[in-house]
């Protein structure tokens, strides 16, 4: 019995999660010709889920689940909008694929994890202002360090909202300064060389997967990408982006 009541839990936590794959005929990613990510936005979908897992978290806390006999929260639709295939939309594969540039890799070229989180990092901070970046800190860690003071500097300032809010809805409470936010931490890092881990962190990756603070890892072997979520043992569980299907608009009313 104790075992059917985890099974139904790990099932409903999985189906909670957002999970992106390739897509195709979106608008073209300018200044490409480009109208699906197929065979090269995996490392890009892997670094969307991730994200949204923490601001599914982040808003709807960690322990919330899809219920199938009710609609998703409001907060759930907003943030699928951010990931929209659509050049407007803030974390969307144009806007990733656009911030590459500055990266070294081209429209259409394959990430690796320390690409996707730099780029990550670089549109969060230039919407710092805008929601949800201002809820938020992301820390982008370059040399597998976290330092104190670096991440108290990220995570100890939030400002007043200046935008419009609904007076009754709970970001009403965003209009108020906080000495204190929420951190997001992106760490790249290596576990082995050509694709293949080291042993002797398995260990480590399986006690991490298990933390709740944990937003999982994206990675897999070179040029293909998964969104690693939870473990058994050792054996993990993933979100395997590598299925195309095609564009869907998301309902202005989501």
């Amino acid at each position: 019995a104790a075992w059917k009541r985890a099974q139904r839990a790990f099932h409903k936590d999985m189906q909670s999660r957002l999970w992106f794959t390739y897509r195709s005929g979106f608008e073209t990613i300018k200044p490409s010709r480009l109208t699906s990510d197929a065979g090269w936005g995996c490392m890009l979908r892997s670094g969307q889920m991730m994200l949204a897992q923490a601001l599914l978290h982040h808003h709807l806390r960690r322990d919330w689940r899809l219920r199938p006999d009710a609609p998703p929260p409001r907060w759930y639709g907003l943030i699928l909008k951010l990931f929209e295939d659509d050049p407007s939309a803030m974390f969307s594969i144009h806007k990733i694929a656009q911030g590459g540039v500055q990266c070294q890799r081209q429209v259409g070229q394959w990430f690796g994890p320390d690409t996707v989180c730099r780029v990550l990092k670089n549109i969060w901070t230039a919407q710092e202002g805008n929601w949800p970046c201002h809820t938020a800190g992301l820390l982008y860690v370059e040399d597998r360090c976290i330092y104190r003071d670096m991440a108290e500097e990220c995570a100890a300032s939030r400002p007043a909202y200046p935008g419009i809010i609904n007076t009754n809805s709970r970001t009403e409470q965003a209009r108020i300064p906080c000495p204190w936010r929420p951190l997001i931490i992106l760490i790249p890092v290596r576990l082995g060389p050509e694709g293949k881990i080291n042993s002797a962190y398995i260990p480590k990756l399986a006690a991490y997967l298990g933390f709740p603070q944990s937003l999982g890892f994206v990675g897999g072997r070179p040029r293909h990408s998964y969104y690693f979520v939870g473990v058994r043992g050792y054996h993990t569980y993933y979100l395997d982006p590598h299925v195309t299907q095609a564009y869907q608009p998301i309902r202005r009313n989501t």
